[in-house]
């Protein structure tokens, strides 16, 4: 697990591409699958979220909104290419994207 971030997949959504079901189970799982597949770190005591995600994209296109990171809420959006084409941070955050 990575500080700041909440592990309980209930408090946030995740879409895949039509026809692509994520069943995450267990919520550690769900934390570690985001991590992998947007290439994420997060570093609450330097205030960066970066992303370094695959490409092509594992799973398709994906977009994530309202994962807790800190004190707010970071949604993202990925293409099937592994790009990031969306993201929001949460405030007092830099986002570090390629």
């Amino acid at each position: 697990m990575w500080p700041g971030c909440a592990t309980n997949p209930r408090s946030w959504d995740v879409d895949a591409e039509p026809g692509r079901a994520l069943d995450v189970g267990h919520p550690a799982f769900a934390v570690e699958l985001l991590r992998v597949v947007l290439g994420l770190t997060v570093d609450v005591p330097a205030g960066v979220v970066a992303f370094r995600p695959p490409t092509p994209s594992p799973v398709g296109a994906v977009q994530v909104r309202g994962l807790p990171v800190g004190a707010g809420q970071l949604d993202v959006t990925l293409d099937r290419e592994g790009r990031v084409t969306h993201v929001e941070g949460p405030p007092g955050f830099r986002v570090d994207v390629p």
